[in-house]
């Protein structure tokens, strides 16, 4: 990653932390999204960090073609203290796409298990896995019928750390707090061309882009 764009997106961050101090008053699920739509612009540093050309080439030869940014987020996850996990804190896989690169970064340390690791099972396990005809969420009992505990990995990190999953093809899930832990995380969504559920990115503005960004940008 280039460190000055690390930077940049560390500050963005720091910067909406101090503009919603009371994050946990404002919350009726167990996460919120500190950017909002004045955010969603193509030069904004939540696209420009995407389209760093490392990035772009992973994304390309995994999928085989130029791939398209469906989203770009900052995730701030809290515990809420009830006593089941809801949502996406529940094993499951994402059907947007036959292919989905969710491209993370840590913005906070996530470096015990209080802290809510991002946690999956690799694609061979997950082929494994019982689902219904429909898929649904999947219980953590069904996940222990299915696969071995080694298979089950945790992604750990300080704050800076970066990591790609493919989120159609493994379950995962994540932001499993202790109380009083807090997670962030800038989350980039990729998609195929022919996705089977196009999501519309909603990104605006006219910066200079070059041909290749303006289609990974679907403009």
């Amino acid at each position: 990653m280039d460190a000055a764009l690390l930077a940049e997106l560390d500050r963005f961050c720091e910067e909406k932390l101090a503009q919603n101090p009371d994050l946990q008053g404002k919350m009726t699920v167990y996460w919120a999204n500190l950017n909002g739509p004045a955010d969603r612009t193509v030069d904004s540093i939540l696209v420009r960090f995407a389209l760093q050309e490392p990035v772009l080439k992973l994304a390309s030869a995994y999928f085989g073609q130029v791939p398209y940014l469906a989203d770009v987020e900052i995730f701030v996850s809290l515990s809420t203290g009830k006593p089941q996990w809801e949502t996406s804190q529940l094993w499951h896989r994402d059907y947007a796409d036959h292919k989905t690169i969710k491209f993370w970064v840590y913005l906070s340390d996530a470096v015990t298990k209080e802290d809510g690791p991002f946690t999956y099972v690799p694609a061979l396990p997950s082929r494994k896995i019982k689902n219904t005809f429909f898929p649904d969420r999947v219980k953590d009992e069904t996940i222990a019928e299915c696969v071995a505990p080694y298979e089950v990995k945790e992604v750990y990190g300080k704050r800076g750390t970066a990591f790609y999953v493919d989120t159609s093809v493994c379950y995962h899930y994540g932001s499993r707090l202790a109380d009083g832990h807090r997670r962030i995380a800038y989350v980039a969504t990729f998609l195929t061309r022919n996705s089977l559920w196009p999501m519309a990115n909603g990104l605006k503005g006219n910066g200079r882009l070059s041909d290749l960004h303006k289609l990974v940008l679907g403009l």
